[in-house]
């Protein structure tokens, strides 16, 4: 029994992260790129994802794929979802998804005495970047210089 589960788990992951990482590079062409926010990949994709759903799904799908009495359905869907997941790198498709994923529109920011409203872009680990509706450039901000 715990060999399934390892090999499910191993097995799993090889196609779950295949999938993601398909969705990551998508985010940082058609997001990062566009919007010149300089974050190194691996702190986005890292940073941005829950490990324990990703485990969970991993285990999931490698079961389902392996040891299920219908394997080439569990198959074909993950096949489906694979090219599904390849439409990222479409510009409109892969924009829009990461601003699902990323953006925050109209917060409140406080620097020194300055208040304002903009679109959270992305919240990395010791920088945020913003876009304001009358300012064409990313400003990028310290969180520690925000109140």
């Amino acid at each position: 029994m715990i060999y399934k589960a390892i090999n499910a788990l191993v097995f799993g992951l090889a196609m779950v992260l295949m999938i993601d990482f398909i969705l990551f590079i998508g985010f940082k062409l058609h997001y990062f790129d566009f919007y010149e926010i300089k974050e190194y990949f691996n702190v986005y994709f890292f940073d941005n994802q829950s490990f324990l759903i990703i485990l969970t799904s991993s285990l999931i799908l490698g079961y389902l794929m392996l040891y299920s009495p219908f394997p080439k359905f569990f198959q074909s869907i993950y096949l489906a979802v694979l090219l599904g997941s390849l439409t990222i790198f479409y510009h409109p498709i892969g924009h829009k998804v990461a601003q699902e994923f990323f953006t925050k529109e109209d917060l409140s920011f406080t620097i020194g005495k300055q208040n304002f409203k903009a679109t959270l872009l992305y919240e990395g680990r010791d920088k945020i970047y913003i876009k304001r509706d009358e300012i064409e450039r990313v400003i990028v901000i310290k969180k520690e210089d925000l109140k």
